[in-house]
């Protein structure tokens, strides 16, 4: 295992890993009914990895049975799955600050980088409106009320405009 590799595609090619993609199939199975699913677990207890993991299988921007044929899921009717969703895949492990007006900021910076990754794939069919809030997120300008509304907007816009529920991670 390489100590401290969180990127489930370094790990599973130049590592050891211990397969645990049950926790794919046990998701899978409350895909299409699950409001929210919540995966806690301890301080140091490789949470980044299965967030990288849970990318690597439901993402469309990967193409990546090859990484998964070999595990647990790859077995799995539920494979059907693999790299068939918009994945919007939030991290805050790198916010080192405990100031709280530091904190919302970094939070807004995180998903400001995720309205501009999904630039190129929404921003055609967006109204006018739309892209002005759009912008407003990518710049930093939007008010905390509208911050507040972006995961859920976004969400609905991958829905609306593509046809695809989002997975939020």
């Amino acid at each position: 295992m390489l100590l401290g590799q969180s990127d489930f595609k370094l790990q599973i090619t130049k590592g050891i890993y211990i397969d645990k993609t049950d926790i794919i199939d046990e998701l899978s199975e409350k895909i299409d009914t699950a409001t929210g699913i919540v995966i806690n677990r301890p301080r140091r207890f490789g949470k980044t990895l299965m967030l990288s993991t849970l990318d690597y299988f439901f993402s469309e921007k990967f193409e990546s049975s090859d990484l998964f044929k070999g595990l647990k899921i790859g077995k799995s009717p539920n494979f059907r799955y693999i790299n068939k969703f918009p994945v919007i895949r939030l991290s805050f492990k790198e916010i080192s600050t405990f100031n709280s007006e530091n904190i919302i900021l970094e939070i807004k910076k995180e998903l400001a980088l995720k309205y501009d990754e999904n630039k190129e794939i929404l921003y055609f069919y967006l109204s006018d409106i739309e892209k002005d809030f759009f912008s407003s997120i990518i710049e930093l300008r939007a008010s905390d009320e509208d911050f507040c509304k972006t995961l859920h907007i976004l969400a609905s816009w991958h829905e609306k405009y593509r046809g695809k529920k989002p997975i939020i991670l």
